[in-house]
């Protein structure tokens, strides 16, 4: 299951208004498995999306108007007033600022 985590609360609040992949491990806990794993969050702290994201964490992906830009994505977050994932990505093992839509992205084909 995929859900938006609605935590600041969490150790160092890395997974805030982040897309997470989770389980429920009873009725009132969900564990993460990605971004972070074994996380443990309160279920009222995860909403719960219908559609996951289109590219995963660390899927290797090009822009799709400069397709020499390469990356690696690096944080799937949701932009609430538009209701999209916003994806930031890793060039060249630097972190990348601009944040892009799933429009905006290609999937790269791994040889």
């Amino acid at each position: 299951m995929w859900g938006i985590c609605l935590n600041n609360r969490l150790p160092e609040g890395t997974l805030f208004q982040r897309a997470v992949e989770y389980r429920k491990i009873d009725e009132n806990t969900v564990m993460t498995i990605q971004p972070v794993q074994d996380q443990k969050i309160d279920i009222q702290d995860v909403r719960p999306i219908d559609k996951p994201p289109l590219y995963g964490y660390g899927d290797a992906v090009s822009v799709s108007d400069h397709p020499d830009r390469k990356g690696v994505i690096r944080d799937i977050i949701w932009h609430f007033e538009r209701n999209v994932f916003v994806y930031y990505l890793e060039m060249d093992g630097k972190k990348n600022k601009t944040r892009y839509t799933e429009e905006e992205l290609v999937a790269e084909t791994v040889s």
